[in-house]
């Protein structure tokens, strides 16, 4: 079989079209690869910030319960103390203000 220039040609032109569009299809996927683990990477990057600041929102819950643990024991041992010298008016005015703070 005998290929004439005309042919040779085209079947060149051919070959070249090919590897251009498989060329584009390839730097086209690389692309469309890197957008996704840019996308990726930025949803980790943000589920790492609001965990953080969940951490740090847990931080300060845990120091103010800490602190009302260690206020709700000392009003409790100066209430024992004042129940043991059976002070009942000192400890009647203590409550009440206890109460009053509270409301």
């Amino acid at each position: 079989m005998k290929i004439s220039g005309n042919n040779l040609i085209i079947l060149g032109s051919i070959l070249t079209l090919a590897i251009l569009l498989i060329t584009i299809a390839v730097l086209l996927f690389r692309t469309l690869r890197a957008q996704q683990r840019k996308n990726m990477y930025s949803l980790e990057w943000e589920r790492r910030q609001i965990n953080m600041e969940q951490f740090q929102d847990y931080q300060k819950q845990y120091a103010i319960l800490q602190n009302q643990r260690h206020d709700m024991k000392h009003h409790i041992r100066y209430i024992h103390e004042l129940m043991e010298r059976e002070e009942w008016e000192k400890l009647q005015e203590y409550l009440d203000s206890l109460i009053e703070d509270l409301s």
